[in-house]
Parts: structure tokens; sequence; C-alpha cells
């Protein structure tokens, strides 16, 4: 079973690619307004690659949001009639989407902006995976990806993980650059003129001709010629470190930027 964050575009495109091969899905939301979304994204998990799929409303900012989310996952996996051991509920993957940014200032900072933010990039993870431990693999078959950014990396909780569940699962990040959203679709033509600075500095970031559509040439055109990663780009990557071909990679940070930022 795979537990995700559904965080607009990415976190449907990420159950997308692992529902197409097999895995269960448990997808979380958060505000009332998601909630058809959610429904909508479950059935359709459901119709087209034939797996479990439920949705979860909890706040992965709250303190009781995780634990809510695997007490549901759990209660869903659990059969209506006696079976033996050996359908005890696992847990294999855990992608952690849920994430906010914001740009304060010193002075307008304040101590509920800062408790949001962290709350939910921070401790929303960490007590996730704490929520979700005693269900983990012992055999290292355990997946466990770290959704960044290039803004704010988790690459430190990574590598700790990464450590500490050795004989359970693989823990790694994939760090994200500009990606083509709804956030995206809803900033002002300023804030994605500026984006330009972002682009020349991003090798991938040109748009090709004969694979775009016309209507990112358009947009691209008005922003300096450069263009956001599409969000199948994005979801094939993370999808590569749940194989079983990265059971090799642990600790590690995934660049998903186009080259924005090198790691190593």
């Amino acid at each position: 079973m795979i537990l995700i964050d559904l965080y607009l575009r990415i976190g449907s495109a990420i159950c997308r690619k692992l529902a197409s091969r097999s895995c269960s899905i448990v997808l979380n939301f958060v505000p009332n307004e998601s909630s058809g979304r959610a429904e909508a994204l479950a059935t359709e998990l459901r119709s087209s690659y034939k797996v479990k799929s439920i949705q979860v409303q909890a706040d992965m900012a709250s303190e009781t949001g995780p634990q809510h989310i695997i007490n549901i996952a759990k209660d869903a996996s659990s059969p209506t009639t006696p079976t033996t051991s050996s359908n005890t509920f696992q847990i294999d993957i855990i992608i952690n989407n849920s994430g906010t940014g914001a740009n304060f200032s010193i002075e307008e900072c304040t101590p509920d902006n800062f408790a949001r933010m962290y709350n939910l990039n921070t401790r929303g993870p960490l007590l996730l995976m704490k929520a979700a431990l005693p269900y983990l693999p012992h055999d290292r078959s355990g997946r466990v990806v770290n959704v960044s950014s290039v803004a704010s990396t988790l690459s430190s909780m990574t590598r700790t993980w990464a450590r500490e569940l050795a004989e359970r699962a693989t823990v790694n990040a994939i760090n994200l650059g500009l990606v083509a959203t709804e956030l995206w679709d809803l900033a002002s033509p300023e804030l994605k003129t500026a984006a330009s600075v972002a682009y020349k500095l991003t090798p991938l970031a040109a748009v090709r001709g004969d694979l775009d559509s016309a209507d990112v040439l358009r947009e691209a055109a008005a922003q300096g010629g450069g263009w956001p990663a599409y969000v199948h780009e994005i979801a094939a990557l993370v999808a590569l470190l749940c194989s079983t071909d990265s059971a090799w990679s642990t600790g590690s940070v995934l660049c998903a930027n186009g080259g924005m930022k090198f790691t190593s």
C-alpha cells in the first residue's frame, strides 16, 4: 500500500503513475473543496488500474492528521472476514508530498507564519513516519520519497531516516524546481516573467518547438523563452525511486529541477 498527499497536479500524477504499476493508493487531501477531486481521482484509479484506492481528509500540519491517515488506511485494508496473519497490514511506499512556502521579511514574519510552514513541511512528515513505523516492511523493500525543492530541502531528514530505517526501507528525496501546476497557472504575469531569471540557469527549461504544445510555446515566449517541468516528468522520477531497481539508493537527493540546482 502507498500513502501519498494529493497536492495539486504533482500528487495526482504520482498517484496515476504508481497505480499503473499496481500499487494500492491512499491519497490525502486537506480543504473541503478538494473532496470532489480526491474522490474522482480515487474512482479513476480503481476503474483504470483495478487497484484499491481511497481518499482521506487530514491536515498534515496538525498534530493528529498524520496518525488519522494511517488509521483510515489500516481500517480500509481490514478484510470483512477473518484471515490468517499473512494478511497483516503493511505500508510499502510513503510519498511525503505536502508542502507550502512563502517569502517573509524578518519584520513581516509572525509566529503563525513560521509555525504553519514548519508544521506542514517538517513536523508533518516526521509524525507520518512515526505513525507508519509499525507497518513498514522488515526486508528493505519499503520506499520513502520526500518531495522537496530547490528553495528548501529535506536532505538532513532524508539521510537520518535512511540510516535509521536501513533494514526496512530506502529513503530518498526528490528536489523540484519550477513545475507546471495549478499554482503556476494562477501566478501573475509579472511573477512568470521574473522566472525568466531561473530559466537562464536551468539547462532543460528551454522549450522545444517539435515537442511542446502551441500554448506552451506562446506562454514561454512571453516569459523569456523558458518553461517549467511537466508533472509526468516528476512522477516518473518518483516512480523510479519506488521501484525495485532503486534498491541500492538511499539517503540521496535526486535532482528533478532541470539542472536549476546541481547536488553532489
